[in-house]
């Protein structure tokens, strides 16, 4: 074995992230649940295995509550869509301003908010959700193809 290269493949963060972003467009072509739990344990194995000041945290901990997103509207359980906040939120905090993935991760985590406030009915849900949605228009440059025209 070479020193500093990972023996087994499988627990390298890019590659879970790869394997479970793979699941999850399964998950969405099929509707096969399976699919999307493989999708959650690959996201999980790849944000435990990547510090947080490394670059590829914040797709990571996306990818994951969009995951947990994708699971709340199917199955309706509260408590993915609490988990869909808390990753989506760590990925907004742990992302630069400027950076250009900052309108979309800011628009999840404002989908995620209206998801809320469509369940539960509390304001500050949708208050929530117009700040995040507001940031991911006001970060997003001028003649991006995502802006309304």
């Amino acid at each position: 074995m070479i020193p500093g290269v990972e023996a087994d493949i499988g627990q390298d963060p890019k590659n879970l992230n790869e394997r479970g972003y793979s699941h999850i467009m399964n998950f969405r072509s099929s509707g096969g649940l399976d699919y999307l739990e493989k999708a959650i344990e690959c996201f999980s194995q790849a944000i435990m295995l990547t510090p947080d000041s490394h670059p590829e945290k914040p797709p990571h901990l996306t990818n994951l509550g969009v995951s947990y997103t994708d699971r709340f509207r199917r199955l309706g359980e509260m408590n993915d869509l609490e988990k869909s906040i808390e990753y989506l939120s760590r990925a907004v905090a742990l992302t630069p301003q400027g950076h250009p993935d900052m309108p979309l991760r800011s628009a999840n985590l404002g989908t995620s908010y209206t998801d809320r406030y469509r369940r539960l009915g509390e304001v500050e849900d949708l208050k929530r959700s117009i700040e995040y949605n507001s940031r991911a228009v006001a970060s997003t440059p001028e003649g991006h193809p995502d802006m309304p025209r």
